[in-house]
């Protein structure tokens, strides 16, 4: 299985809407994007997994998603799925530690 880091960042008119409803005492997070967080797990491709994601505020810490896949078009539509709300730029990673089963043990472990 091979493993991708997704560095994204959000789409700057979705961005500015969304701080711009914040000010405005509107809520927290957009529901339709907090909803397409919830639903991805559900949605994505057989054999496709998102072993973590980290979203920061900070311009100095980068916004990465690393997802495990054998077909690289599963790449593809997670771009697609966030389309208007995140743009990604895919990258190969080296996978260090655990085995495969290791690591989906250690998973289903953590609930």
């Amino acid at each position: 299985m091979a493993s991708y880091v997704g560095f994204y960042d959000m789409n700057q008119d979705w961005a500015a809407s969304n701080a711009q409803q914040a000010r405005a005492g509107d809520g927290g997070m957009d529901p339709q994007f907090a909803q397409l967080v919830t639903d991805l797990p559900n949605q994505l491709p057989e054999g496709c997994s998102v072993v973590s994601s980290y979203g920061t505020n900070s311009a100095n810490r980068p916004n990465v998603m690393i997802v495990e896949t054998d077909n690289q078009s599963d790449l593809t539509f997670i771009t697609n799925y966030y389309r208007g709300y995140l743009m990604f730029d895919w990258v190969p990673a080296n996978n260090v530690g655990g085995s495969q089963a290791e690591r989906e043990a250690w998973r289903a472990r953590q609930g």
